[in-house]
C-alpha cells in the first residue's frame, strides 16, 4: 500500500532531506486508469529537472484527492477568487 504524508504547514518540513533537494518544474499530471496493483486509478506527475532528467512520481487517486481536500479545508479554494483554470491537454 502506498502512503502519502500530507503536510499542511510545509515551511521547514523538508528537514533532513533539504540538502538533497533539486528543484524542478512540475510540468504534467496524468490520471492512470488502472495504475494501482488493485486496478484502481493512480495519478502520475512529471517533474523536469534543470539537468534535463525527468522524474515520474505516482500515488493513488484516492490519496491525491485526500490531500487536495485537506489543502482546500485549510486554505480555501483559490479558484473561487477568479484564478484561471488550466486547459486540459
Amino acid at each position: 500500500m502506498i502512503s502519502l504524508a500530507i503536510i499542511l504547514e510545509g515551511d521547514g518540513a523538508l528537514g533532513d532531506v533539504r540538502e538533497r533537494v533539486v528543484e524542478g518544474d512540475f510540468t504534467k499530471i496524468m490520471a492512470l486508469d488502472s495504475g494501482m496493483a488493485s486496478g484502481k486509478p493512480s495519478v502520475g506527475v512529471v517533474i523536469e529537472l534543470p539537468d534535463g532528467r525527468v522524474v515520474l512520481g505516482q500515488t493513488s487517486m484516492s490519496l491525491l484527492l485526500g490531500a487536495a481536500d485537506a489543502f482546500r479545508a485549510r486554505f480555501g479554494d483559490p479558484r473561487a477568487d477568479g484564478e484561471a483554470k488550466a486547459g486540459a491537454q
